[in-house]
């Protein structure tokens, strides 16, 4: 909306600014509306000589071309900053998605460490249980368990496959 209000805008000034025109020589503001030229509300054209009709009209028209220049270079300035608009949000939105993506692969690294982690433990429980059988059953076997050493060693044992089980279900999570 502000877009076409502007241009509207910088329509009807170019006409006005056709239609009458400023114009300063030899130390005189003059305006100009077509071809007539006038002082203070006076018209003079048939008062001036053609040489300094001549320049005035030249001045008419250089000013009305430093005009659309000055409009051609605003509308250039405005292009450039919404440019450099549109690429400092596109930056802002690649960081955005870099950011993001930094994220995830840290985010990837903690569980591939956590997973690594719990099966390290679990592999530990498991070795540390399977051990602590064997010793208890070999030590059966030999009949040198008193009832208890016996007990001690079963709840051991116990407390081993809760940890194992523990591990296993911490394992299974990650």
């Amino acid at each position: 909306m502000n877009f076409l209000k502007k241009y509207t805008f910088l329509i009807i000034v170019l006409i006005v600014f056709q239609a009458s025109a400023q114009v300063s020589y030899n130390n005189q503001t003059y305006k100009v509306k077509g071809s007539k030229i006038y002082i203070d509300n006076e018209e003079v054209t048939s008062k001036l000589s053609e040489i300094e009709k001549e320049q005035i009209y030249i001045l008419k028209e250089d000013a009305i071309n430093a005009d659309k220049i000055a409009r051609k270079i605003e509308k250039v300035e405005d292009k450039r900053k919404d440019d450099l608009k549109a690429a400092e949000k596109a930056k802002n939105k690649l960081e955005k998605k870099h950011k993001k993506s930094e994220k995830a692969l840290k985010k990837h690294k903690k569980e591939l460490k956590n997973k690594a982690k719990a099966q390290k433990k679990y592999s530990k429980a498991e070795a540390k249980l399977e051990d602590l059988e064997k010793k208890y059953t070999k030590l059966k076997r030999k009949g040198k368990l008193s009832v208890d050493e016996e007990t001690k060693y079963l709840d051991k044992i116990e407390s081993y496959k809760k940890k194992l089980a523990k591990a296993k279900k911490k394992l299974r999570k990650t």
